[in-house]
C-alpha cells in the first residue's frame, strides 16, 4: 500500500479530524471546571490566617457536599460546618476546596452543576438563606 495514497484519501483525512476532535474533547472533560467566583476565592486569602488544613479544608467541603446533594438537604451540618469559619480567609479557603460539584441527584433528566455560594442558594429557603448570610457577615463575607 502507498503510504501517500492513503493519507490523500478523503475518507482517511475525514476520520484523522473526527480522531483529533474527540481527543480535544475528551481532554477538555478532564479540565477541571471553575468559575470566577471560585478562582477569586482562590486568590482572596492569606495562607498564614487559615484556621485549619487543606485537608480539613477538603474534608469539611466534601461534607457540605454530602449534606447537599441528597434527597432533603441536611441544613445541620452546613450551619455547623459554615460556623467553624472564622475569618473571611477561612470561607474563600472552603469555597475553593469545594470548587466545582456536580449533583448525581437527577430530577426530570436535570442535574446541578456549581460553585458553594450557588449550591447553598438553590438549597436553602429565603430565611435559611437569611441566617447563613448573618453567620457569613459576622466573618465579614457577603452572602
Amino acid at each position: 500500500m502507498d503510504w501517500k495514497k492513503i493519507t490523500g484519501n478523503k475518507y482517511f483525512i475525514i476520520g484523522a479530524i473526527i480522531l483529533v476532535v474527540a481527543i480535544i474533547v475528551l481532554i477538555i472533560k478532564k479540565i477541571p471546571k471553575s468559575d470566577s467566583y471560585t478562582r477569586e476565592s482562590g486568590n482572596s486569602y492569606k495562607q498564614s490566617q487559615l484556621s485549619y488544613s487543606n485537608l480539613e479544608y477538603r474534608n469539611m467541603a466534601e461534607r457540605l457536599y454530602d449534606a447537599m446533594n441528597r434527597d432533603g438537604t441536611d441544613e445541620e451540618t452546613i450551619f455547623q460546618i459554615v460556623g467553624r469559619m472564622y475569618n473571611a480567609d477561612d470561607w474563600y479557603k472552603l469555597v475553593e476546596s469545594f470548587g466545582i460539584k456536580k449533583s448525581t441527584r437527577n430530577f426530570f433528566n436535570q442535574s446541578f452543576e456549581g460553585n458553594l455560594m450557588e449550591w447553598l442558594v438553590s438549597e436553602f429557603d429565603s430565611d435559611e438563606q437569611k441566617e447563613l448570610a448573618t453567620i457569613l457577615e459576622r466573618i465579614g463575607v457577603q452572602f
